[in-house]
């Protein structure tokens, strides 16, 4: 289950109706995007002292049924949680809504960090325990989703919410470094909040994170991690000889980097170490891939209709389109069959109505009774530059995803800044090809499409939607300035900026569905797909309706992946490599994740992020560092870095896609100016 959390609590009544209504009205368009499926709120009337107020909307995806939120226990608990359990104690009920397992577990008599450390997922969440008068909030250990708060002092106020407008300054990302209590009553004001801090934070990490606008004050009592990160200050012993022989044995200049990797795997230390990876990465790519809905957008949407006409009480989804939802210019179920305008024409005019779409549908079957029903549709899509890491996530996510069902590539590429001038009549003759090749030689698209085609190679039963997202320098102005620099709020650099626009791009995924050479095969496209009727052509533009989007964000980050872990290695050794490791890991939710859940949940989808997965850093976190990369000099990029994952790709059969070099998203995707400082702030937000 998703939600979107908007909370405040205020002593001020006054000050409660001037502000935080109004920021509710504000941020409502942000809030009903990322929680498309259902929204309420709820008042607790009897906080000593003070007003709360609780906003709720929510992604659907996970029980039979949807919960609700707020949500709110027979003892005037209340709890929002935007989150997914995949592991621990209460993991397990695929039946019932996460959200309704969490709220009576933490209803039970357990203190709340008890509950708290045994969840395994990403979420951010906040309680109202209505017996201790304590709100509890807080986000996972690695951060992966965000929440943001504004705490006023002088009228006692605190606003905890999900996403906020640049228009807001006043708020900040709540850091990912425990649980945070505060206790509501007319004695103690929120001039103090108490942080949990989890039990791997060091003492530099809590000491950055202390407000100078409220004390902040830092308990005793710790949480058990549910990650191992190992502690940068340890003494490193090592490596021998003995744990580089693999390594320094293969120093052959003249082998080409599959015969390195190949070379590398002959030794049985290191065969193991890549079956214990692709084993606990298979594990954290079928969690992401099975733990949804059974219904892609489309069909949700359907099957909520044909509930609500019908009667039923079961409700297998919700509109997920909000204000945009047009049958007569839409079509799901599509077959990619060449047809003439007429045709097209006449079957959309078919389409008055969603129960006459529904029956268009083959792949979709509706009883009266209950919500049983069959979606062949796509429900998964991989972020999808053809790098390294995205390769090896669609190839996981084949095995796990039913195999009638079609998985989307998503591949962005951006226009670059045109001169400002007057065009030539020649570049305006050539006007139209020009668009197409311009986009042709983003670095992203042709490695996308070079590991496409790998894809299909190595599991040609599977249909493998690859969709090219081509963004206009108009285009990324507009949606920056309407929707995307709010989304990234309160980042403000020249990344956040790149990074943002060109993730929200690439998870709308609107682009054009790409038909393998010589492809003239009907299948059943796995989203809405926009026609023109001027085209005699199959319907090429299309805009996913996933639930899922897998990235691979937080490889580079435990695996050796960036160009300066070589220089530290070569520079300082294995112990500064060591520290640099621990310190990239530790810092992502304030780089990296909160910005990128604000960025994907805008369409209504969920961005889930394998390589983060709690079984994965334990393991990866237990490594020494050159068990996972050995950027030495006889180990070239596209072998030194990220080893033991390049390792991983050649054993699943992705011998070309294991030795691309590391290439930045921004970069690869032509979104970013290599003259501009990313730390700068930005002026485009």
């Amino acid at each position: 289950m998703d939600v979107v959390e908007a909370k405040g609590v205020c002593k001020d009544r006054e000050v409660w109706r001037n502000y935080f209504f109004l920021f509710q009205k504000d941020v409502s368009g942000c809030l009903c995007r990322r929680g498309p499926d259902a929204s309420s709120h709820y008042d607790v009337q009897r906080v000593p002292g003070y007003k709360a107020h609780f906003v709720g909307s929510v992604l659907w995806m996970q029980g039979r049924q949807l919960f609700g939120q707020p949500a709110i226990d027979n003892k005037g608990n209340v709890l929002l949680w935007n989150g997914d359990i995949f592991g621990g104690k209460l993991s397990g009920n695929t039946e019932t809504s996460d959200t309704k397992v969490l709220l009576d577990a933490l209803g039970e008599e357990v203190p709340t960090l008890q509950v708290m450390c045994t969840v395994r997922g990403p979420y951010s969440f906040i309680y109202w325990n209505n017996t201790s008068k304590r709100l509890w909030f807080g986000r996972d250990r690695i951060g992966r989703h965000s929440l943001l708060w504004q705490i006023n002092t002088l009228c006692s106020m605190l606003v905890l919410t999900s996403v906020a407008k640049k228009s807001r300054p006043e708020f900040q990302e709540v850091p990912a470094c425990g649980i945070f209590c505060a206790h509501l009553d007319e004695n103690n004001g929120l001039d103090s909040i108490h942080l949990h801090p989890w039990s791997d934070m060091t003492e530099d990490e809590l000491s950055s994170f202390k407000k100078e606008s409220f004390e902040l004050i830092i308990s005793p009592i710790k949480i058990q991690s549910p990650v191992f990160l190992p502690d940068a200050g340890l003494l490193l012993t090592g490596p021998t000889t003995d744990d580089l022989s693999p390594f320094t044995q293969v120093e052959h200049p003249s082998l080409s980097h599959m015969k390195l990797l190949e070379d590398l795997l002959k030794d049985r230390a290191v065969s193991s170490r890549v079956d214990d990876l692709i084993g606990i990465l298979k594990k954290a790519v079928k969690v992401r891939v099975k733990t949804q809905l059974d219904a892609c957008q489309s069909c949700a949407t359907i099957c909520n209709a044909h509930n609500r006409s019908t009667g039923c009480k079961e409700v297998m989804g919700l509109n997920k389109f909000g204000g945009d939802f047009e049958v007569k210019s839409s079509v799901w179920g599509f077959k990619s069959e060449v047809r003439s305008p007429t045709e097209i024409n006449a079957e959309i005019q078919d389409f008055n109505s969603i129960d006459q779409v529904s029956a268009n549908m083959n792949s979709v079957h509706i009883e009266d009774e209950g919500t049983k029903h069959v979606c062949q549709h796509c429900k998964t899509a991989v972020l999808f530059s053809g790098g390294l890491d995205s390769a090896i996530l669609a190839a996981l996510a084949h095995e796990f995803v039913p195999s009638g069902e079609p998985i989307d590539l998503l591949n962005v590429a951006f226009e670059r800044p045109r001169p400002h001038r007057e065009m030539s009549r020649k570049e305006r003759k050539q006007g139209s090809t020009q668009r197409a090749d311009k986009f042709d030689d983003v670095p992203d698209r042709k490695t996308g499409r070079q590991t496409w085609a790998e894809l299909r190679q190595l599991h040609p039963e599977r249909n493998w939607n690859f969709v090219e997202i081509d963004v206009s320098q108009e285009e990324l102005c507009l949606e920056r300035s309407r929707r995307i620099s709010d989304l990234i709020h309160p980042l403000n650099t020249i990344l956040d900026d790149s990074l943002g626009c060109a993730l929200w791009f690439a998870s709308r995924g609107e682009g054009t569905l790409v038909l393998p050479s010589g492809d003239n095969s009907s299948y059943i496209s796995p989203a809405r797909v926009n026609i023109s009727l001027e085209d005699s052509l199959p319907m090429t533009f299309f805009l996913t309706l996933v639930q899922v989007v897998l990235l691979g964000m937080g490889a580079d980050e435990q695996l050796g992946g960036y160009m300066r872990h070589r220089t530290t290695l070569g520079q300082r050794g294995w112990q500064a490599l060591l520290a640099e490791l621990r310190h990239d890991l530790a810092r992502i939710s304030t780089r990296n994740l909160g910005r990128d859940d604000r960025i994907l949940s805008d369409h209504g989808r969920q961005g889930r992020f394998p390589y983060l997965d709690e079984g994965i850093i334990s393991y990866v976190g237990a490594l020494p560092p050159w068990h996972r990369c050995c950027p030495i000099p006889s180990l070239p990029p596209g072998v030194g870095d990220k080893t033991l994952l390049r390792l991983a790709a050649t054993k699943l059969g992705l011998y070309k896609a294991a030795c691309l070099p590391k290439r930045a998203f921004q970069f690869g995707s032509r979104i970013a100016n290599s003259k501009e400082k990313a730390s700068d702030v930005s002026d485009r937000l």
